[in-house]
């Protein structure tokens, strides 16, 4: 099973975590396949009051890639699912060829005592957008 560390703000992941943010973009993605049991802990930033630590998990079944200039129909669907308007997708591809939706399910907020460390996940410090978690059970 795959694993990863998605840093997101608190906004988005309160967004994620109440079920009404469905995807979240980023401008980079793993090489790996992603499949429907990959998990992501949803590490929330210290950013604008955030908690910094894992707040959640959830499931990334796929990871969708799309240049949001070419398609008017798939940049408002997608917007809509990352709770941006189609403006700000627009201005976050400035300069990248590709954005990576990365398609979220099953989220579920961690009480800070059932959630697992960075350390614990092998990770040793927060990631600037995301990072791979090596070599241990996703048991939360």
């Amino acid at each position: 099973m795959k694993q990863y560390v998605l840093s997101v703000r608190p906004g988005w992941a309160r967004l994620i975590l109440n079920g009404d943010k469905l995807a979240d973009v980023r401008l980079t993605r793993p090489k790996e396949p992603v499949h429907e049991d990959t998990v992501v802990w949803l590490y929330e930033t210290k950013r604008d009051g955030g908690r910094g630590r894992i707040v959640g998990r959830c499931c990334v079944p796929e990871i969708r890639s799309m240049n949001v200039y070419r398609d008017a129909f798939q940049r408002k669907a997608y917007a809509r699912l990352c709770c941006l308007s189609e403006e700000q997708l627009e201005a976050y591809q400035t300069g990248h060829r590709f954005l990576y939706f990365w398609l979220i399910e099953e989220a579920r907020e961690l009480r800070e005592k059932d959630a697992p460390t960075l350390a614990e996940l092998g990770v040793k410090c927060p990631p600037v957008s995301w990072c791979s978690v090596k070599g241990v059970e996703a048991n939360g």
